[in-house]
């Protein structure tokens, strides 16, 4: 299965702590890629957040480490897995499901 997502890829320090925290809609072909820097581990929050979202962890080959589905927006979150990642993709609560991602799936991504 193929499918083709408009991301907003963040990196900077600001972009990366805002992610899509006060945003009350993201359109179903987007997402936001944020670009870690190596040995980043901090943990995603939901701070901020007005949607639910989807979060699928990637190694630095673009292959999906971890999923969290359906992430409801309570303050207190934080989301850690336990594998090496280099990037971390959101997208809309149920992206994952109806797209059939899964760990070891192989996503390319250009920018």
């Amino acid at each position: 299965m193929s499918w083709l997502l408009n991301l907003e890829i963040v990196s900077s320090p600001e972009d990366l702590e805002r992610g899509l925290g006060g945003r009350t809609y993201l359109p179903e072909d987007a997402g936001m890629l944020f670009v870690l820097q190596p040995g980043d581990r901090s943990p995603f929050t939901m701070r901020g957040m007005l949607i639910p979202i989807d979060f699928i962890w990637l190694s630095s080959r673009g292959e999906v480490v971890a999923i969290a589905a359906n992430v409801q927006p309570p303050e207190n979150v934080q989301l850690l897995p336990q594998a090496d990642f280099a990037y971390v993709l959101e997208t809309n609560a149920g992206f994952t499901e109806r797209n059939d991602v899964r760990p070891g799936d192989k996503i390319e991504i250009s920018y």
